[in-house]
């Protein structure tokens, strides 16, 4: 016997409203990381008062009611969105018409920790470097080109292969006891390790 009309629309409307909830679900599971990426991306590009593809200058980020170091930059948020122990530079890239040619000094034996890292526009995070890999090659600097994956660029500098046209780039250095004179002056040195981003 086949359903009457009442279970027909009650069928119906079950199914719409769990192919609905689905595909609702999926779209927003799959937007949210590209949203988030642009939101934070452009938020730090405008308080930094650097464009795309250039790295923000070094500065520390502090509370308000924190103390000034004397001779070290700082930006101020009302909540601290990194580590208190972290000195960062970020860079907001877009490779997909031109490669990005990458300059990073390195501060080996500075600093006890180092590292830099690409994310993809979807929060992937596809490369990563730290100061133990530069410390085994013995380098003291990074000559990067990032190029978009499926494109070609020639040899001659470490090449980092994009799956995105757009994307992030995060240093990271741990300065120890940032309020200590030691810290400071570590600080200060550290602040001569800006790295550069430029395309041709």
């Amino acid at each position: 016997m086949g359903l009457d009309k009442p279970w027909k629309k009650w069928t119906f409307w079950t199914f719409f409203t769990l192919i609905l909830a689905f595909s609702l679900n999926t779209i927003a599971i799959w937007a949210l990381p590209y949203i988030t990426t642009d939101k934070m991306s452009d938020e730090l590009l405008e308080s930094s008062g650097v464009s795309v593809n250039q790295f923000t200058h070094v500065a520390i980020r502090v509370a308000v009611d924190e103390p000034v170091i004397e001779g070290v930059p700082t930006r101020v948020d009302r909540v601290v969105k990194d580590c208190p122990d972290h000195l960062a530079q970020f860079c907001k890239y877009d490779v997909s018409k031109k490669p990005l040619h990458i300059h990073v000094p390195v501060p080996v034996d500075i600093a006890p920790y180092w590292s830099i890292s690409f994310y993809a526009h979807n929060t992937d995070n596809f490369w990563v470097m730290n100061d133990l890999d530069v410390k085994e090659r013995g380098l003291t600097e990074l000559n990067i080109t990032l190029v978009r994956s499926g494109t070609y660029e020639k040899p001659g500098n470490e090449i980092v292969y994009s799956p995105s046209g757009t994307g992030i780039i995060l240093i990271r250095t741990i300065i120890p006891d940032r309020y200590s004179a030691e810290g400071q002056e570590v600080i200060k040195e550290l602040l001569r390790y800006q790295a550069e981003a430029y395309q041709f």
